[in-house]
């Protein structure tokens, strides 16, 4: 039979224990004779062993003086390989391994089966009440080595296996279903209409009373920020920086606005939040919130107001000129619906993967989304734009911003040199102070 698949043994003849090696080989050896070479001649089952054994043992077999027929024997090979292995059995080492053994990282099963292996060695006249007594000393856990040692001349190996694993499982049951009465999993629903999921643990779960059950499940709702009205952690208010559309102070939004004064001639529209629904259906993303700075149109200044920037950028097949608004705070491109109709741009609008809602939690129609070519100078590209009902300028966000080279992102610079005061720039620059200075060639100077 084809011995292909089937590991073939192998004998460790460096082992620190010949005997225990030698017992493992030769039982893997005898599972193939008695599987799949079953019914082999003993001349070619000793052939087998012979190749198995390695050089190392085919250079004891040539110390042995057999006879014809005593090699075409099995079993006098076997009695040679145990002669010459069973003297290097150190029964002093063995007991020393044993007594030296505990539980460490193991289960309490394993520990007593590697008792059992060690024992095998040491030459003991009642292993098992060596087994028992290592398993007192050894075992890691208090709880078990308190019961065992109550026993006192009442405990046997049986007893002491039972008591361990009895305990030990217990142990284990104890921590799966403590484990499962401390999940505690909240609902909340947001002002959006969104609802989210939280999960912590609450390690005084059994012991709190209906009441504060009922508590946990409805938790107050944290104060709302003044400048933004929004929950958030303290030096992280996102209207910092931010002017406000009514009174024209900073560092607040409109729709918390305290002041009564407000500009008729504007018309505004802030898209200050992009939700992403994962509903079936709609896209998603890895963040959940994108933000759009305030887009704003002041009638009287015709939309040109001194903390904005504006650019004519060409879009679509016929590269008409739209006024877009860059606004890095944005990740997102916005079109109005009057804009895309005046272009008469023919793409067909897909379903928007995002919704979009302003700060006051108000929902705005978008009517969906479409790929357009852009172009500025030399740059082009093509971008995602969402249609969207507003009357507000078209915005460009920070990608396509840095995509078309209209801004760009200057990092900190750091220099080994020193900074330079009056007397360093005296010393480098000696020459420009001496006389009366004079820069060589034109000179143009233009003033603001």
């Amino acid at each position: 039979m084809d011995l292909s698949g089937i590991p073939h043994p192998h004998m460790d003849w460096n082992s620190t224990n010949l005997p225990e090696a030698w017992k493992k080989f030769r039982q893997h050896v005898e599972l193939i004779f008695n599987g799949p070479l079953k019914g082999k001649d003993e001349p070619i089952l000793c052939s087998y062993l012979m190749l198995w054994v390695g050089d190392k043992g085919r250079d004891i077999f040539n110390t042995w003086n057999l006879s014809a027929d005593d090699s075409k024997k099995l079993n006098k090979y076997y009695e040679h390989f145990q002669a010459y292995v069973q003297p290097k059995l150190n029964p002093v080492f063995a007991r020393y391994k044993f007594n030296n053994q505990v539980q460490g990282d193991a289960t309490f099963d394993q520990f007593v089966t590697q008792l059992k292996l060690l024992a095998v060695d040491c030459s003991y006249t009642d292993p098992n009440e060596m087994i028992r007594d290592r398993i007192v000393f050894g075992v890691k856990s208090a709880k078990i080595r308190e019961k065992l040692i109550n026993e006192g001349e009442n405990l046997t190996l049986e007893k002491a296996v039972q008591i361990g694993q009895n305990i030990e499982y217990s142990c284990e049951q104890l921590k799966t279903m403590n484990a499962a009465a401390s999940e505690v999993h909240a609902v909340a629903t947001g002002s959006r209409g969104t609802t989210r999921y939280s999960k912590g643990r609450n390690s005084h779960s059994q012991r709190q009373n209906q009441g504060n059950r009922a508590s946990t499940r409805n938790p107050k709702k944290p104060s709302e920020c003044p400048n933004c009205g929004r929950n958030h952690k303290d030096g992280t208010c996102p209207a910092k920086g931010k002017r406000c559309d009514k009174c024209g102070k900073w560092n607040h939004f409109a729709a918390v606005c305290r002041s009564s004064q407000s500009n008729n001639n504007s018309k505004s529209a802030r898209v200050n939040e992009i939700f992403v629904n994962t509903q079936p259906g709609m896209g998603s993303d890895q963040d959940s919130d994108f933000y759009v700075d305030t887009i704003h149109v002041d009638s009287g200044t015709s939309g040109k107001t001194p903390d904005q920037a504006f650019v004519n950028v060409s879009i679509g097949l016929n590269e008409s000129s739209v006024r877009f608004k860059l606004d890095t705070g944005s990740q997102v491109n916005i079109l109005p619906a009057t804009e895309y109709n005046r272009l008469g741009i023919q793409s067909v609008l897909t379903k928007a993967t995002k919704h979009l809602s302003a700060y006051s939690g108000t929902a705005l129609k978008t009517l969906g989304q479409c790929k357009l070519k852009c172009a500025y100078n030399e740059r082009s590209i093509v971008v995602d734009f969402f249609i969207v009902e507003t009357q507000s300028t078209p915005i460009l966000g920070m990608p396509s911003c840095l995509a078309l080279e209209l801004i760009q992102l200057i990092y900190t610079v750091d220099t080994t040199k020193p900074p330079l005061d009056k007397n360093a720039v005296l010393s480098e620059f000696s020459d420009v102070f001496k006389g009366v200075g004079k820069f060589k060639g034109d000179c143009s100077i233009r003033i603001d």
